[in-house]
């Protein structure tokens, strides 16, 4: 892995539940699938409510860039306030305008 990777994600929402959990980290989509349709069927055999699956593609950080994120972030911490002076506020923009 070079700078990032990408994971599949395999999420169930029990039935009767508001929030999905994470029940597997895959390295392939075609896995998550499999993880996906391998769980309905012993769902089915066992007689159990059917879940709703879903998966969604992740992209992780390897640690190299994952510090270079942090301190990124850390920087716009800093720089964020700053910023704030260069952006005009709601009673700069009703003032007209001295350029023109």
């Amino acid at each position: 892995m070079r700078m990032t990777g990408v994971v599949w994600c395999v999420f169930q929402r029990l039935p009767g539940e508001k929030c999905p959990s994470l029940a597997a980290v895959c390295r392939s989509r075609a896995v998550a699938e499999m993880v996906c349709e391998s769980s309905r069927r012993e769902a089915g055999e066992s007689g159990e409510p059917e879940s709703e699956w879903s998966i969604a593609e992740w992209t992780v950080l390897d640690a190299k860039t994952e510090r270079r994120a942090e301190r990124a972030d850390q920087i716009s911490h800093v720089l964020d306030p700053m910023r704030a002076g260069l952006v005009p506020d709601e009673e700069n923009e009703s003032e007209p305008s001295s350029a023109g």
